[in-house]
């Protein structure tokens, strides 16, 4: 291929990522086990980021660099989260090049939360959610006494309902040419 060639082929893939991934979802990890996610253009750049940080950190005048692993490489501020290749998702490793803990101010660690109260609220809004979208039906329902199943219940009765109707057409789930059944 030519130059120009992979030129256009690069271009037009940052184009899709664009169209497709308007927001990047990034997971900043620091040293201490503390980690930070935040949603970003993805046309924005890491030095975006950086000033993002910036606010979080007990220090915002040291010097720190961020970095990925997968490919291990270094990020540079003039880098857009597409081209260092950060959309749809990425999780980015903190490293100050001076320094030890604490990296994250003490704001910042009283505002954290545990993965229980994540979840919790995150049930809670499916449930509010689920409630909402039953409130603004057309047609009028009746009122039950039995208390809403969790949200992990529904979406198991979801899989069971999806398993079951493939079964009712005769759908059979696909295999892999490589896959023989043994004799």
């Amino acid at each position: 291929m030519t130059q120009q060639m992979r030129e256009m082929e690069k271009n037009a893939k940052i184009l899709t990522a664009l169209s497709r991934f308007p927001v990047t979802q990034l997971r900043i990890h620091f040293p201490d086990d503390h980690v930070i996610q935040a949603s970003f253009n993805s046309s924005d750049t890491i030095a975006s980021v950086v000033e993002f940080i910036k606010q979080f950190i007990t220090d915002p005048t040291a010097e720190f660099s961020l970095h990925t692993r997968h490919p291990p490489r270094v990020l540079s501020h003039d880098m857009t989260l597409i081209a260092a290749e950060c959309v749809p998702n990425a999780r980015v490793y903190f490293v100050r090049s001076n320094g030890g803990p604490p990296y994250l101010n003490d704001d910042t660690l009283a505002k954290k939360s545990s993965f229980a109260s994540a979840c919790g609220s995150l049930v809670q809004r499916k449930q509010r959610r689920k409630a909402c979208n039953e409130s603004s039906t057309a047609y009028s329902a009746t009122v039950s006494s039995s208390p809403m199943p969790p949200a992990t219940e529904i979406d198991d009765e979801e899989a069971m309902y999806r398993r079951t109707s493939n079964r009712a057409t005769g759908a059979v789930p696909k295999l892999p040419k490589w896959f023989k059944m043994g004799k």
